[in-house]
Protein backbone atom coordinates (compact mmCIF):
# COMPACT_ATOMS: atom_id res chain seq x y z
CA UNK A 1 0.00 0.00 0.00
CA UNK A 2 1.36 3.39 -0.97
CA UNK A 3 0.36 6.33 1.08
CA UNK A 4 0.73 10.01 0.75
CA UNK A 5 1.55 12.34 3.59
CA UNK A 6 0.15 15.83 3.70
CA UNK A 7 2.88 18.44 4.43
CA UNK A 8 1.63 21.98 4.99
CA UNK A 9 3.32 24.61 2.84
CA UNK A 10 4.80 26.44 5.82
CA UNK A 11 6.98 23.36 6.49
CA UNK A 12 8.57 23.36 3.07
CA UNK A 13 12.09 24.63 2.50
CA UNK A 14 11.94 28.43 2.63
CA UNK A 15 14.61 28.79 -0.06
CA UNK A 16 12.38 27.15 -2.62
CA UNK A 17 9.22 28.98 -1.67
CA UNK A 18 10.47 32.57 -1.22
CA UNK A 19 10.92 34.86 -4.14
CA UNK A 20 14.13 36.74 -4.58
CA UNK A 21 13.75 40.47 -4.13
CA UNK A 22 15.14 42.61 -6.83
CA UNK A 23 17.53 45.18 -5.39
CA UNK A 24 17.05 48.52 -7.04
CA UNK A 25 17.24 52.19 -6.21
CA UNK A 26 15.15 55.04 -7.43
CA UNK A 27 16.44 57.95 -9.45
CA UNK A 28 16.14 60.21 -6.40
CA UNK A 29 18.18 57.84 -4.26
CA UNK A 30 20.86 57.64 -6.95
CA UNK A 31 21.07 61.45 -7.17
CA UNK A 32 21.28 61.68 -3.38
CA UNK A 33 24.15 59.19 -3.26
CA UNK A 34 25.94 61.00 -6.08
CA UNK A 35 25.55 64.33 -4.25
CA UNK A 36 26.98 62.79 -1.05
CA UNK A 37 29.98 61.46 -2.94
CA UNK A 38 30.56 64.86 -4.56
CA UNK A 39 30.36 66.66 -1.19
CA UNK A 40 32.70 64.16 0.42
CA UNK A 41 35.22 64.62 -2.40
CA UNK A 42 34.98 68.42 -2.19
CA UNK A 43 35.57 68.53 1.57
CA UNK A 44 38.36 65.98 1.41
CA UNK A 45 40.28 67.95 -1.23
CA UNK A 46 39.63 71.29 0.47
CA UNK A 47 41.12 69.98 3.73
CA UNK A 48 44.14 68.54 1.95
CA UNK A 49 44.89 71.69 -0.02
CA UNK A 50 43.99 74.09 2.81
CA UNK A 51 46.91 72.76 4.83
CA UNK A 52 49.27 73.58 1.95
CA UNK A 53 48.01 77.12 1.29
CA UNK A 54 49.53 78.73 4.37
CA UNK A 55 52.94 77.18 3.94
CA UNK A 56 55.48 79.29 2.17
CA UNK A 57 59.13 78.52 2.04
CA UNK A 58 60.90 81.22 4.01
CA UNK A 59 64.61 80.86 4.72
CA UNK A 60 65.08 80.89 8.49
CA UNK A 61 67.84 80.88 11.05
CA UNK A 62 67.11 78.95 14.25
CA UNK A 63 68.43 80.54 17.43
CA UNK A 64 68.26 79.68 21.11
CA UNK A 65 67.09 82.42 23.47
CA UNK A 66 69.75 83.38 26.02
CA UNK A 67 69.18 84.74 29.51
CA UNK A 68 68.13 88.40 29.38
CA UNK A 69 67.15 88.33 25.66
CA UNK A 70 64.00 90.09 24.53
CA UNK A 71 62.17 89.79 21.25
CA UNK A 72 62.99 93.45 20.52
CA UNK A 73 66.74 92.82 21.02
CA UNK A 74 66.68 89.71 18.83
CA UNK A 75 64.78 91.55 16.09
CA UNK A 76 67.25 94.45 16.33
CA UNK A 77 70.20 92.05 15.95
CA UNK A 78 68.76 90.32 12.85
CA UNK A 79 67.13 93.37 11.24
CA UNK A 80 69.97 93.82 8.73
CA UNK A 81 69.63 90.15 7.59
CA UNK A 82 65.93 90.55 6.87
CA UNK A 83 65.48 94.03 5.42
CA UNK A 84 62.44 94.55 7.65
CA UNK A 85 61.71 97.17 10.26
CA UNK A 86 62.06 95.91 13.84
CA UNK A 87 58.31 95.89 14.53
CA UNK A 88 57.62 94.05 11.24
CA UNK A 89 60.35 91.53 12.04
CA UNK A 90 58.83 90.92 15.49
CA UNK A 91 55.48 90.23 13.81
CA UNK A 92 57.15 87.78 11.40
CA UNK A 93 59.04 86.02 14.21
CA UNK A 94 55.81 85.67 16.18
CA UNK A 95 53.96 84.30 13.14
CA UNK A 96 56.72 81.82 12.22
CA UNK A 97 56.92 80.53 15.79
CA UNK A 98 53.14 80.62 16.37
CA UNK A 99 53.53 82.93 19.36
CA UNK A 100 50.56 84.63 21.00
CA UNK A 101 52.59 87.27 22.85
CA UNK A 102 56.13 88.70 22.93
CA UNK A 103 57.27 86.83 26.05
CA UNK A 104 60.23 84.54 25.39
CA UNK A 105 62.13 82.21 27.72
CA UNK A 106 65.75 81.21 28.13
CA UNK A 107 66.44 78.01 26.16
CA UNK A 108 63.50 78.56 23.80
CA UNK A 109 64.30 78.08 20.11
CA UNK A 110 63.06 80.68 17.65
CA UNK A 111 62.96 80.75 13.87
CA UNK A 112 64.15 84.07 12.48
CA UNK A 113 63.32 84.83 8.84
CA UNK A 114 66.33 85.90 6.80
CA UNK A 115 66.43 87.51 3.34
CA UNK A 116 62.74 88.37 3.74
CA UNK A 117 61.00 89.65 0.62
CA UNK A 118 57.98 91.87 1.22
Amino acid sequence: MVGYVYVPSHHLNKETTTKRRKLSITRGQALFILALIALFSYFLTSFVFASEEGTTSVPVKVITVQEGDSLWEIASAYRADTGLEISDLIDQIMALNEMKDVIIYEGQTLKIPINWKK
